[in-house]
Order: C-alpha cells, then sequence, then structure tokens
C-alpha cells in the first residue's frame, strides 16, 4: 500500500437460485455457467486497470430446493459442485492456488427443521480433506425475515457473512476454524455424557439448549444440561430410556406447529469461547455456536 503497488479491489459475484436442486447446479447448467460467464467479465473487466481476477472463496448454498435429499446424497454434491467449481474457476482466472469453499449451515424452516441436507452441510469440511473446505458457522441462532419461511435477516446475512470473513481468514493464515461438533454420545442410567469437537472451551447460553433424544418409542425428556468440561456436555434424562437404538441430536429435527416468531425450529444455545464484536453491525458480538449434528448413543 505504502508503494503504491498493492491495492486490491474487492468484487462479489452472486448467483441466487431460489429452490436450487442438484441437477440444476451440475456442471453445464445455466446456474453453473452464469458464475464462470460472471467470472471471465470480471477478468476482462479488471485487464485495462493492470489487475488480475484472483478468487479467494465460493459461498455455496445448495439443495435449498430439494431439502429431502439424504445426508449421504447431499454430501456428494456438496462435495462434487465444490470440486468442479474450484477446477473451472481456477482455470478461467490462472489461479494457482485453489479457492477456499465456505458453507454456513443451513437450518430448515420455521415449521420444519428434519431435512438431512443441515446434517451434511455440518460436515462438510471433514467429508473433503483433499479441499480447501470450512464450514463457517450455523445459521439456526439467527433471525429470519418477516413472513418468510427460511430466508435470513438482512442483519443475520450481515453477521453470517462476517463469521464466513473470519473463517476464510483463519484457513488462508494456516490457522484451524471450525465449530462445535457433536461427534458421539454414551448413556449411563438416566444420563448421557456428549462429546464434542471443539478449537475452544464450551459454554452454555440461556435459552433452550437445543437436545433433542429419540428413541424406538418417541422422544425422551431431557431434564438438565450442563457443560462438565472442555468438550463434554451432561444431559440428565426424565425417564430410563426404553431399549433400542437411541439418537441424540442437537439442533436438528425440531418441529414447530406454529412457526411464530423469528427463528427457525431448530434451535440451540451451545456454543464455544470463541467471541469477537462485529464490524459490520456495531453493538453486536460474533460468536461460534455448535453446529447442528446427530448421533446414535452408545449403551
Amino acid at each position: 500500500h505504502r508503494a503504491l503497488a498493492g491495492l486490491s479491489t474487492v468484487m462479489g459475484f452472486g448467483h441466487p437460485a431460489p429452490g436450487l436442486t442438484a441437477p440444476e447446479a451440475a456442471p453445464g447448467t445455466p446456474a453453473y455457467t452464469a458464475v464462470l460467464d460472471d467470472l471471465r467479465a470480471g477478468v476482462a473487466a479488471l485487464e485495462p486497470w493492470d489487475k488480475t481476477l484472483f478468487v479467494d472463496r465460493i459461498r455455496l448454498v445448495l439443495l435449498s430446493g430439494a431439502p429431502r435429499t439424504s445426508q449421504a446424497a447431499a454430501a456428494q454434491h456438496y462435495g462434487a459442485v465444490a470440486q468442479d467449481l474450484a477446477s473451472d474457476i481456477a482455470a478461467v482466472t490462472g489461479q494457482d492456488t485453489s479457492p477456499v469453499a465456505v458453507v454456513v449451515q443451513s437450518a430448515g424452516s420455521r415449521t420444519d427443521g428434519t431435512s438431512e441436507v443441515i446434517l451434511a452441510e455440518g460436515q462438510f469440511d471433514i467429508e473433503n480433506p483433499a479441499l480447501r473446505a470450512v464450514v463457517a458457522s450455523p445459521a439456526y441462532p439467527y433471525s429470519l425475515m418477516p413472513e418468510t419461511p427460511a430466508t435470513p435477516s438482512p442483519e443475520a446475512a450481515l453477521l453470517l457473512d462476517e463469521l464466513s470473513l473470519h473463517a476464510v481468514a483463519a484457513h488462508q493464515a494456516g490457522q484451524r476454524w471450525y465449530c462445535p461438533l457433536l461427534r458421539g454420545a454414551v448413556l449411563d442410567g438416566r444420563e448421557i455424557t456428549a462429546d464434542f469437537a471443539t478449537l475452544a472451551g464450551l459454554r452454555l447460553q440461556d435459552g433452550p439448549h437445543g437436545f433433542r433424544l429419540s428413541t424406538d418409542a418417541g422422544p425422551v425428556g431431557i431434564t438438565d444440561v450442563a457443560v462438565i468440561s472442555d468438550a463434554q456436555v451432561a444431559l440428565t434424562l426424565d425417564a430410563d430410556p426404553p431399549a433400542g437404538a437411541l439418537t441424540l441430536a442437537y439442533a436438528w429435527g425440531h418441529q414447530a406447529a406454529g412457526g411464530d416468531g423469528d427463528c427457525t425450529a431448530n434451535h440451540g444455545a451451545l456454543r464455544d469461547n470463541w467471541e469477537e464484536p462485529s464490524i459490520a453491525m456495531p453493538g453486536q458480538t460474533l460468536r461460534r455456536f455448535a453446529l447442528a449434528a446427530r448421533v446414535a448413543v452408545q449403551r
């Protein structure tokens, strides 16, 4: 900057496609081709300024039109699209380094949070070790636009974009970024110990905790939730769970009959200790909330 030779121009390319399905996001389709065409136009626009276009990140929001896609199929689709885009973008711009593929985990709608696409998005970085992939944040802690089923409010969109910037910056600096993620659970009597992968100590905020225990006979009530270590949470049940398979979910699988309020049916209050003041929204604090997840409980 001091030498007047390092100034950069930031260009944003966005292609909102409500109701996007897997076939519509494949290479060669109009939505996919439009992204590359915009980048070619960006390359040409910068040439008179003696600047080159370098794509540092791709934000992926896929399968909005196919929420009933299975977790396995959604994971395969996200990985394939990210790999194809990284390769094609490098060919358009001539850059040697692949963009960071960023996902903000979706949260479902006001009334339904049972889509397995959500679960696949939460493990996008784990499922794609060969990619420069990062899951920046879950969306469930943030508000929705009034009278919409699942559209983040403008304020929420700004905060999620800012969290994405932090995630990408950490990745580019060779540092780790991942939100707390439920990895396992063990039952002992009426208590479940849930283990999390986390970069910093866990913290439970005020409000509904978000955990849900399912059995073959239906859900079992949870009477108390407490953080017992930097990476463990203890859950106390209101009854002995029945024999058979047990599934513990966090911030996933919730449903709300009325859909009132400004949030999705999925909810949770667990995060780690990382926080930063927001620049985009002065007075707000950015936090790294735990991702929505589902695991089998070991007896």
